[in-house]
């Protein structure tokens, strides 16, 4: 882990918070139709004020994380573990999977 990776990390700390924006796009995680059903498609959206758009940052240990959409109580999931490039993201209900944690690093 990098030294800047670190700092980010233990910034954080063990709270939970709310995700913003994406830097690049200045768009937001969108739920595909404000959809609470599981395997619905996660994607990028102009911020609406909508709570499909609404992330719970959850401290899970170390510098992992969960994403729990406010909408559905679901957690941000890779579709089926996928490991190549393009999978789909999805919200799914969490089970602890690696592929449903998170990490925060700098740019």
């Amino acid at each position: 882990m990098a030294y800047a990776d670190l700092i980010l990390c233990k910034g954080f700390g063990n709270r939970s918070g709310k995700l913003g924006q994406a830097k690049a796009s200045g768009q937001m995680l969108d739920v595909d139709e404000a959809s609470k059903a599981h395997s619905a498609l996660v994607d990028q959206y102009q911020a609406n004020g909508q709570t499909n758009q609404e992330w719970n940052v959850i401290s899970i240990g170390g510098c992992n994380f969960e994403l729990t959409s406010v909408n559905s109580g679901l957690a941000l999931d890779v579709d089926g573990g996928e490991k190549t490039s393009g999978a789909d993201i999805d919200q799914y209900t969490y089970n602890g999977n690696a592929w449903q944690q998170w990490e925060f690093v700098a740019p």
